[in-house]
């Protein structure tokens, strides 16, 4: 397998994606913000995205951590302005300084993913 760095903010790998960290390095929110940023921005649906960890404990604080990122990327959408920290956060402007009827696009893929969430 070879190894590529990717940045967070950056273009969404494709494919697989393992992520190999030690502890305490983020993945954890690596792994919540890019699955949010897949349904955000590319319109995938909660049940196409498959996560795997390796307790049952882990998964469910991944699942736990998908869904308040989804519940950080709605309430961005949602603003007509940014705040002075949602502009320092790279994934947050990024997917929030777009055309408004792309915005509204994300905002209704959020909105169907925390649905999912909820059911």
């Amino acid at each position: 397998m070879t190894s590529t760095s990717f940045e967070l903010h950056g273009p969404l790998p494709r494919g697989r994606l393992a992520i190999e960290a030690s502890a305490g390095t983020g993945k954890t929110f690596t792994l919540a913000t890019l699955a949010a940023r897949y349904i955000a921005e590319q319109g995938v649906s909660v049940g196409e995205l498959l996560i795997v960890t390796f307790t049952r404990a882990a998964a469910a604080e991944l699942k736990d951590r998908v869904r308040a990122r989804l519940v950080e990327f709605q309430s961005l959408l949602e603003t007509d302005q940014l705040t002075d920290s949602q502009a320092k956060d790279k994934v947050a402007s990024q997917l929030w300084d777009t055309s408004p009827a792309l915005r509204a696009q994300r905002l209704g893929f959020v909105d169907a993913a925390l649905s999912e969430f909820d059911t």
